[in-house]
């Protein structure tokens, strides 16, 4: 199939040059498109040690194994992205920052492992990113209003979450405007939002 004559070449390029890291970032991808999901982490974590400072990849890094249920590493990845771009001052650091600051935020509201979640630091990220986004963005404001809820901030978490359904919906993104549904829902009856992160053995791998 062209797929698969498409990753032989790929897989040529980087056997003649090891260090190619677009080929590695095409094959990213085109293991994505597959949703190969342990041969993506592979080929980011490949990416990440040829470029240690490759935001993107590490970014896409962490949301694949937050998917497969590895919020530790994670998480990980996402505190050193936020600790290293803190100092920088660019646009597209900022958007990284708001980006590393909500997912993170999100894991610590919202896992169901009680030892992972962490409201009080939750709420610092959270509040962070929302400072950060200007004008306010659905996605941010659906991560103050999980957080605002861990902490037992109800109210708030209603508050934040209706703004948050209201833009979603302006916007046009019914995925997300269903999920801040959900936790209006949650919220208004006093009960967290928490997601289920499944563990899968194959994917199981250190932070570069």
């Amino acid at each position: 199939s062209q797929p698969e004559a498409a990753r032989m070449r790929l897989q040529k390029a980087i056997t003649k040059d090891p260090e190619d890291v677009q080929a590695y970032e095409i094959l990213t991808r085109s293991f994505l498109l597959e949703e190969n999901l342990t041969d993506a982490v592979a080929s980011l974590v490949r990416t990440i040690q040829l470029v240690p400072h490759h935001y993107d990849a590490r970014m896409q890094l962490a949301e694949l194994l937050d998917k497969q249920g590895q919020s530790q590493a994670a998480s990980d990845l996402y505190l050193g992205l936020i600790n290293e771009l803190s100092s920088i001052d660019h646009p597209k650091v900022k958007s990284f920052l708001i980006k590393a600051n909500s997912k993170l935020a999100w894991i610590l509201a919202t896992s169901l492992d009680e030892k992972i979640r962490e409201p009080v630091r939750s709420l610092e990220l959270a509040q962070h990113a929302a400072d950060l986004s200007s004008p306010p963005e659905a996605l941010t404001l659906s991560v103050l209003a999980a957080a605002h809820a861990v902490n037992e901030q109800f109210d708030k978490a209603v508050e934040h979450a209706g703004q948050a359904l209201s833009l979603a919906q302006e916007t046009g993104d019914p995925s997300l405007a269903d999920r801040i549904r959900k936790q209006v829902e949650a919220y208004r009856l006093g009960q967290l939002y928490l997601e289920n992160r499944p563990a899968t053995l194959d994917t199981t791998i250190q932070s570069p």
